[in-house]
C-alpha cells in the first residue's frame, strides 16, 4: 500500500493538473500531463500508487502516457500493482499499459503484486490473452475471428473484449445459450461489447448440435449485419463456449453466404485456423447444406 509520504507527494505533484483551470491559466496538455518529478515518476505513475482511479482515468483522458517509466523503469501499471487497485489496472491495460514491463529491480506489475500478496492484482495480470484463431475472408479483405467465450469463468470480460477490439473486430457474434451466459458468468457481455463500440449479436445454438429455429430467428437479422462488415473489409468475432463447434459452424456458413467459399471449402478453410473446428455430425450436415445468399 503506497505510504502517507507517497500519497502525500502524489496530491502535491497532481493537484496542479487536475484541478479546473481558465483558458489563461491552462499549460500545454502534454506538458503537464507528462511533466516528471525528481525520480521521473509522471502524474499518472503517482495516481496509480495512490490507487486513485479517478485520477487515473482523468490523466489518461488528458492524453497521459500509459506505458511512460520512471529513472527505475517504474511504471504506472506497477504502481496500481503495489497499490492492488484492480480497477486502475483495467484502465491502464485499456490504454496500452504492459504487463511485461520489468522496473530495474527486475519484477513486472505481477511480480510486484505478488511480493506484495495483492491476489486480486496478480490474478488479473497473470491472464493470458484469449486464444484467437483468425479465419481471412481474402474476397472481400474481412475477417472472422473464431474464439471460445470472452470473460468466462475467471477471466476478465473487458480485457477480452478490449483485445478483440484491438485486432480490428466491430461485432461479436455469440452462439451460447442464455443459461450459458449466467454458467460463464458473461450476463453483461452485450453491455460491455456497447461499452466499447461493439455491435452484439446473440444467435443462441445448443452445445454440440446444428443452429435450429431460435438461432435462425435471431441470424435473419444478425446475419446480414456480419455479412456487411465482412463485405466492407471489416472484421467479425464468432464465439460459442470453447470456440471450436458452434463458433466454427458460423464461420463457416459466413463464408458460404458471402460466396467466397463452397461447403467444402468453407470447412477446409475453417478446419485450417482452427483444428477441430465443426465437430459433431449435426454440424457439418448444416455447414453442407448452407448456400451462397444476395
Amino acid at each position: 500500500m503506497a505510504s502517507r509520504a507517497a500519497a502525500l507527494a502524489y496530491l502535491v505533484h497532481t493537484a496542479a493538473f487536475l484541478a479546473p483551470r481558465t483558458p489563461t491559466q491552462r499549460c500545454p496538455l502534454r506538458a503537464s500531463v507528462d511533466a516528471r518529478d525528481a525520480g521521473g515518476e509522471t502524474p499518472l505513475i503517482k495516481a496509480a500508487e495512490a490507487g486513485d482511479c479517478d485520477a487515473v482515468a482523468s490523466l489518461l483522458q488528458q492524453g497521459a502516457d500509459a506505458t511512460a517509466e520512471s529513472y527505475t523503469q517504474w511504471t504506472a501499471l506497477h504502481g496500481a500493482a503495489e497499490a492492488g487497485c484492480v480497477e486502475c489496472l483495467k484502465l491502464l491495460l485499456g490504454a496500452g499499459a504492459r504487463s511485461d514491463a520489468r522496473a530495474k529491480s527486475g519484477l513486472t506489475p505481477a511480480g510486484i503484486a505478488k511480493k506484495y500478496g495483492r491476489d486480486a492484482a496478480f490474478e488479473l495480470l497473470s491472464q493470458t490473452p484469449l486464444d484467437t484463431y483468425p479465419v481471412a475472408v481474402p474476397e472481400t479483405g474481412g475477417k472472422i475471428i473464431i474464439t471460445p467465450c470472452p470473460g468466462k469463468r475467471q477471466r476478465d470480460l473487458g480485457l477480452d473484449l478490449d483485445h478483440l477490439k484491438g485486432m480490428g473486430a466491430e461485432a461479436v457474434i455469440t452462439m451460447v445459450q442464455d443459461r450459458e451466459l449466467d454458467l460463464l458468468s458473461v450476463r453483461d457481455i452485450g453491455e460491455k461489447c456497447e461499452e466499447r463500440g461493439l455491435i452484439w449479436l446473440h444467435c443462441p445454438i445448443p452445445d454440440f448440435d446444428g443452429p435450429g429455429a431460435a438461432f435462425e430467428r435471431a441470424w435473419a437479422d444478425a446475419g446480414p449485419r456480419a455479412r456487411d462488415i465482412l463485405r466492407r473489409g471489416g472484421t467479425v468475432v464468432s464465439h460459442c463456449r470453447g470456440g471450436i463447434g458452434r463458433a466454427g459452424t458460423v464461420a463457416s456458413r459466413l463464408l458460404i453466404e458471402l460466396g467466397a467459399a463452397t461447403p467444402d471449402e468453407a470447412l477446409r478453410r475453417v478446419r485450417t485456423a482452427r483444428p477441430g473446428a465443426v465437430e459433431t455430425w449435426e454440424q457439418e450436415q448444416h455447414v453442407l447444406s448452407c448456400r451462397a445468399v444476395d
